[in-house]
């Protein structure tokens, strides 16, 4: 998955997020999940990362609740046979 933004460079107040949304972004790609977190981050959101479904899923029984979540379908892990 690609984020692509083709708009002029904004300042961070012109792309704000409402204020405590919580967002779970999963991924085994360490590296794509710090870009998401990132721009994210960035955008005015909460974010919390997790690198497998069963780290998302422990984070999503626990409170504060998440708003969104960004989930990679195609970890390995999860892969059924």
């Amino acid at each position: 998955m690609a984020i692509f933004d083709s708009a002029p460079t904004r300042r961070r107040s012109d792309t704000t997020a409402e204020p405590g949304v919580r967002i779970l972004a999963v991924d085994d790609d360490s590296a794509y999940l710090r870009y998401v977190q990132l721009v994210l981050s960035r955008a005015g959101f909460s974010v919390e990362v997790a690198t497998s479904g069963q780290a998302a899923i422990e984070r999503v029984r626990r409170s504060p609740p998440v708003d969104i979540l960004v989930i990679d379908f195609g970890m390995a892990e999860q892969r059924v046979p």
